[in-house]
């Protein structure tokens, strides 16, 4: 199977299942972080860091296509990547 930048997403996208709302989502909890901390590779989370800066640039894909059940729009997903990529590069830069 090839590795896609569409992989790449699947952290911070199956991260959605566990949200109710997106409107007042300012960024994980310190739990959250620990737990991708200890949960992934530095290398993995680049990855990850690198596929949402490619997703941020790419406004018109369909995120809710790599992921079944996705509750939120395409719009609020690209607003929540924006807050997950500061997240994920502070996590790599700690």
């Amino acid at each position: 199977m090839k590795k896609t930048w569409e992989t790449d997403l699947m952290i911070p996208l199956y991260l959605l299942y566990y949200i109710d709302s997106l409107d007042k989502f300012i960024g994980l909890r310190d739990f959250q972080r620990q737990a991708l901390k200890r949960d992934h590779s530095i290398d993995e989370l680049k990855k990850t860091a690198q596929a949402l800066e490619l997703a941020l640039e790419n406004p018109e894909y369909n995120y809710q296509s790599i992921l079944p059940n996705i509750k939120f729009s395409n719009k609020e997903i690209l607003e929540y990547f924006k807050v997950m990529h500061k997240e994920v590069v502070q996590i790599i830069n700690k």
